[in-house]
């Protein structure tokens, strides 16, 4: 009931109405939730949880290590599906947790996720404003998530500080198409999808991933180099 009288007061998930996140900001925030079976059934073993990618009936979880027999037993039992996903990383899918099933439902963006014991979580985020990210903490302690702020910073300074990154908009492309599973091999969202969440052009949306995939590409070979 708690979770229906407060979406009512949030809008729900729709950036082709706005001009997505052009005063964007990190953040990293601690929540505090019980009902992660992930993260619960895993608790203090050395598997790591590399990312998370949170949708409103469940979460994704990518772990970026060999999972023992017996975790792996507890997972399966717990209705968690795992399939092998190349690299020694495993794929992992269950029910969203609370705190998960809250962030699939605003315009921020999981960046990823660690956990802290096995009730606390932190969450590294992309939030379209300061503005925004004071209603999600009003938001989180409504639902007795308990959010704690670890760092926010702007996104746009952050990225002047090193002439040889992305631009703002750049980056805010690409974590975009990336996350809504544009570079997936089953294509999850088209350009003009990815065009719309940015208020822009398909071909002012294709030219700046363009631009940003090569200075990443830049970026990488030159620290071959």
């Amino acid at each position: 009931m708690l979770y229906h009288l407060i979406f009512k007061k949030v809008k729900i998930f729709d950036i082709s109405k706005i001009a997505w996140m052009r005063k964007a900001i990190f953040a990293k925030v601690r929540l505090v939730r019980s009902d992660c079976i992930v993260f619960s059934t895993i608790k203090s073993s050395e598997v790591k949880i590399e990312l998370i990618f949170p949708k409103r009936s469940y979460t994704d979880h990518i772990i970026s290590s060999d999972i023992p027999k017996d975790i792996r037993k507890k997972l399966i039992q717990s209705g968690v599906k795992l399939l092998k996903a190349g690299d020694g990383k495993v794929w992992a899918r269950t029910k969203s947790c609370s705190a998960c099933n809250y962030l699939s439902n605003t315009d921020a963006i999981v960046l990823g996720a660690y956990a802290i014991g096995t009730n606390e979580i932190v969450y590294s985020l992309m939030i379209p404003s300061r503005e925004y990210f004071r209603n999600m903490l009003r938001i989180l302690n409504d639902l007795n998530l308990k959010p704690i702020v670890q760092s926010v910073y702007d996104m746009e300074k952050k990225l002047k500080s090193n002439k040889q990154s992305l631009s703002p908009r750049q980056l805010q492309a690409l974590l975009l198409a990336y996350h809504k599973g544009y570079f997936d091999v089953d294509r999850k969202t088209s350009l003009i999808d990815i065009a719309k969440m940015l208020g822009i052009a398909p071909s002012s949306a294709q030219e700046l991933l363009r631009r940003a995939l090569r200075k990443v590409v830049e970026g990488y070979i030159r620290n071959l180099a």
